[in-house]
C-alpha cells in the first residue's frame, strides 16, 4: 500500500557561467518493493507527472506534461533518451558523474551529478537532490 511522503528537490543547473536552481516541495506516494522504492508526484506547476525508481544501483527519471523526458542516472553511466517538447522531440542523453542514494522504510536521498546532452550537443551540468520522508 502506497504511503504518503513528503518530497523536497533541488536542481542546481550550470550553464557556461550562469548557475540557476530550482527548488521545490511537494507531496507525493512512495511504493516500497524489495530492492527499490519508487515516488510518484506531481510538480508544482500542477501539470508534470513525475515517477522516480531509485535502486542502490541506479535510478529512473520519468517526467511526462507538456515537456516530457526520461533519464536513468548510474555511477559513470550514458543513457539516451527523447525529449518531447510541444515543437517536436529532441535526441537527449544524460551522463552520470555522481550517484549516491539512501532509502530507508522512512525515507531517501537521492544524489546525482549529470552532463545533459541535446542533439548531441552539450547543454549543461547539473546537480540534483531529492529527498522523501514517510508522513507518520
Amino acid at each position: 500500500m502506497p504511503k504518503q511522503i513528503a518530497i523536497t528537490t533541488r536542481l542546481v543547473t550550470r550553464i557556461d557561467n550562469e548557475e540557476e536552481i530550482i527548488e521545490q516541495a511537494v507531496d507525493g506516494l512512495l511504493d516500497i518493493g524489495p530492492e527499490n522504492h519508487m515516488l510518484r508526484f506531481t510538480e508544482q506547476d500542477q501539470q508534470t507527472q513525475v515517477h522516480l525508481l531509485v535502486s542502490e544501483e541506479r535510478a529512473q527519471l520519468r517526467r511526462n506534461g507538456s515537456f516530457s523526458s526520461a533519464m536513468r542516472f548510474t555511477q559513470g553511466g550514458r543513457f539516451e533518451s527523447t525529449y518531447q517538447t510541444p515543437h517536436g522531440p529532441l535526441r537527449m542523453h544524460v551522463a552520470t558523474n555522481l550517484y549516491q542514494t539512501k532509502c530507508d522504510a522512512e525515507g531517501g536521498t537521492l544524489e546525482t551529478a549529470y552532463e545533459l546532452y541535446l542533439s548531441g550537443r552539450f547543454i549543461s551540468q547539473n546537480k540534483l537532490l531529492i529527498t522523501w520522508k514517510v508522513y507518520k
